[in-house]
């Protein structure tokens, strides 16, 4: 196999790949209008069922996402985020006590769900 053979399907590879990441990223928003909703990835949550919205970083990360995660939280992890958003569900009749997700501005996220509250 010629060098540039090899190059070309290393790159259409490496496309391939960078695709299939993008294309499966989770998707992190707050909706407006009749009932203000917050989604991450393919899950949905009124933000009137929201208590709380915080920012988690440094040791307290390693510990939320390591021994102090609890089986029923709802957790979306990307590599390589420094802070993560810890969202806690007030619905008593989800057994889902809060989400904990990584996001692109989790400053920005973390005021715009209190001031959608």
């Amino acid at each position: 196999m010629s060098d540039i053979v090899a190059l070309i399907i290393g790159l259409t590879v490496a496309i391939a790949i960078l695709v299939a990441v993008l294309a499966n990223s989770p998707v992190v928003s707050v909706s407006s209008g009749e009932e203000p909703q917050l989604q991450v990835g393919r899950a949905k949550i009124p933000l009137r069922l929201i208590q709380n919205a915080e920012i988690v970083a440094g040791k307290q990360l390693r510990f939320e996402k390591g021994p102090g995660l609890k089986a029923n939280a709802y957790f979306v992890n990307q590599a390589g985020s420094k802070a993560f958003v810890k969202v806690t569900i007030a619905d008593k009749n989800d057994p889902t006590p809060y989400w904990l997700f990584a996001c692109n501005k989790p400053e920005d996220l973390v005021v715009a769900l209190g001031a959608n509250r």
